[in-house]
């Protein structure tokens, strides 16, 4: 319940607005809590909310999140740019819930739970509060965030927080823990600006392609970073760098002159004296980092602010006229059933669309993820298959007399074998892309049927069939049926005795037939393994084009079905209106000033 006292004395606020001159947001936001002292008790989240902006506005509240994909170093770089090494680093991911960083003259950390469980306060050392972080924080320790962490706060004495800036450490996406990619797009709706991470080790993926088009729905400013220079020499950055310049211009329409900042987050975070006289600090590139932050704070931050809370802003007001609709249909008689149920229909439309959006927007992210997992396990893959085959190797040799005859045997004893191991190579690999792809297929089992539900309650109709899709699409893991077979090519080797060869003894002889089969078993494996790698790569493509086909097809369905739904009550409330259904005037006054309000925000 909101108390009508808290809201701002905005008794001289103008309630018409100068065509002439345009009103500032914190103008705007001031006549909309005007417009909010009268308004029915539905309305009180939105009103909350504006007064959240109003006073984020007030102290200058910035959130400054800190995106990229996992393993680009985020955490490192908050350490880094604040001068605190407070966050956890890992190879592995770490941040599974977000962490805001605000200014305070001591150190600090607050853990918020969902769950009404009371706040957790740390105000220890730093080893105490990050040791806090690796508990509640860090993917291994909360795995799924089991432990209904809402998000955490580390208030720390950094100069660069100290104008009201927030940075946000966001859960790293493109990993196989897709919850976490699912939290980095859920944070874009706190966000006012961004730094985006790419690091030398790949360069730009697919992936952080399909998630930079979601940031830039939310976020107005971004600022683009380089990191792990240090693994690569001037040349290959340069290259890396134009080939960076190239995806962002041509395929996310960013301007040709965008900056593209160069650092090694790491030495930065060693750093002892953040100065000129420290090695690290000055290799590290960051100096230049910060000084572009804190000019963008001091030249842009309320345009920015601005901006990002121009569309908070507009969201709340949409709340607000949604809410008084709702009042004016109770006060609508008989003709209020109809138009609650058709606002009913439209919210459920909003709230359905936005879920398939992020659904679907999901599946590229996820694919590129899985294969980047299959990449890795190739590779470790190969390795043990030649090293159980040079084992094989020297065991067969040690009998052998190394004659034709001798060689033939072991060429053929080899090729049964290779052939062996990689086909049960192709099941491990099956088996092991297959455990990131069921979870895939059971999140979006899940986010369908949590829009299934909506939809159901909304139109129910019996043509769509949430079973029948479950079966549907729970079958499309890679089948383990062999439609990939190794290339035969130990069967038909031979090696032609030389006539030096009677010439040497058989140790010799031996060591020369060692060396020619270890280096055809390391050829073979690596080219069946490549066409291996290809094979399922496109198993891979196949399953979530299959995954996104069938989801939006049925997903289809829901809009016609839900866009008949309206139509239909939209010709039933006309045909009540006509007979003299009359909405509330006080609050369709309500709605028309908000909805002026809203125009401001255009």
């Amino acid at each position: 319940m909101i108390n009508r006292d808290s809201l701002p004395n905005t008794s001289d606020l103008p309630v018409s607005f100068s065509q002439n001159e345009p009103l500032s947001i914190d103008q705007i936001i001031d006549n909309a809590l005007k417009q909010c002292n009268n308004l029915p008790e539905s309305c009180s989240p939105f009103i909350t909310q504006i007064m959240e902006l109003k006073n984020r506005l007030s102290y200058g509240r910035l959130h400054l999140a800190i995106l990229g994909q996992f393993n680009r170093g985020k955490s490192t770089f908050i350490n880094a740019l604040t001068g605190f090494r407070i966050l956890p680093t890992s190879v592995l991911p770490i941040t599974s819930v977000p962490t805001f960083i605000t200014y305070a003259n001591n150190l600090s950390c607050t853990v918020k739970f969902l769950n009404n469980n009371p706040d957790l306060v740390i105000t220890h050392s730093v080893e105490a509060i990050s040791s806090t972080l690796i508990r509640y924080v860090a993917e291994e320790n909360n795995p799924k965030n089991e432990l209904c962490v809402r998000n955490v706060e580390v208030n720390c004495p950094s100069p660069l927080l100290e104008n009201g800036t927030v940075l946000i450490d966001t859960p790293g996406f493109g990993s196989t823990y897709i919850h976490n990619t699912r939290s980095a797009l859920d944070a874009l709706s706190e966000c006012d600006a961004a730094i985006f991470l790419v690091s030398a080790d790949p360069p730009m993926t697919q992936t952080e392609i399909e998630f930079l088009k979601q940031v830039n729905k939310h976020v107005p400013r971004i600022f683009f970073i380089l990191n792990k220079i240090d693994l690569l020499d001037n040349l290959e950055l340069d290259k890396i760098e134009q080939f960076i310049r190239e995806i962002l211009v041509k395929q996310l329409d960013y301007p040709l002159n965008i900056p593209l900042f160069r650092i090694c987050a790491l030495n930065g975070e060693k750093a002892l004296k953040q100065d000129k006289t420290d090695f690290n600090w000055t290799n590290s590139g960051m100096e230049k980092v910060r000084e572009e932050i804190f000019d963008f704070l001091i030249r842009e931050k309320y345009f920015t602010l601005s901006q990002g809370l121009n569309d908070k802003l507009e969201d709340a007001l949409r709340g607000i006229c949604t809410c008084l609709q709702k009042e004016i249909d109770n006060h609508q008689i008989p003709v209020q059933l109809l138009i609650s149920e058709k606002q009913e229909l439209l919210n459920q439309f909003d709230s359905i669309r936005i879920s398939i959006d992020k659904d679907i927007s999901l599946i590229n992210i996820e694919k590129e993820a899985i294969q980047k997992f299959l990449k890795e396990q190739i590779s470790s893959e190969q390795k043990i298959i030649i090293g159980h085959l040079a084992d094989i190797l020297v065991s067969l040799l040690t009998n052998v007399s190394g004659n034709q005859e001798s060689i033939y045997s072991i060429a053929k004893a080899l090729n049964r074998i290779t052939n062996d191991n990689l086909s049960n190579t192709l099941t491990v690999l099956i088996n092991k892309v297959n455990k990131p792809l069921r979870k895939a297929i059971q999140f979006h089992l899940h986010e369908f049927d949590r829009i299934f539900e909506t939809f159901n309650k909304a139109v129910h109709d019996p043509e769509i069939n949430a079973i029948e899709f479950h079966d549907k699409i729970e079958n499309m893991e890679i089948s383990t049926e062999r439609t990939w077979q190794p290339e035969n090519a130990l069967s038909e080797l031979s090696l032609e005795r030389r006539w030096t060869d009677r010439f040497r003894n058989r140790q010799s002889r031996i060591a020369r037939l060692q060396q020619y089969f270890t280096e055809k078993i390391k050829g073979i494996v690596l080219k069946n393994t490549e066409t291996l790698e290809e094979h399922l790569e496109l198993e891979i493509k196949s399953a979530f084009d299959k995954i996104s086909d069938t989801l939006s097809e049925r997903y289809d369905k829901f809009s016609i079905f839900l866009d008949e739904a309206v139509k239909k009550k939209e010709i039933a409330i006309k045909e009540r209106m006509e007979k003299g259904g009359k909405p509330a005037a006080k609050l369709k006054e309500s709605i028309t000033a908000i909805s002026n309000i809203q125009k401001l925000l255009t």
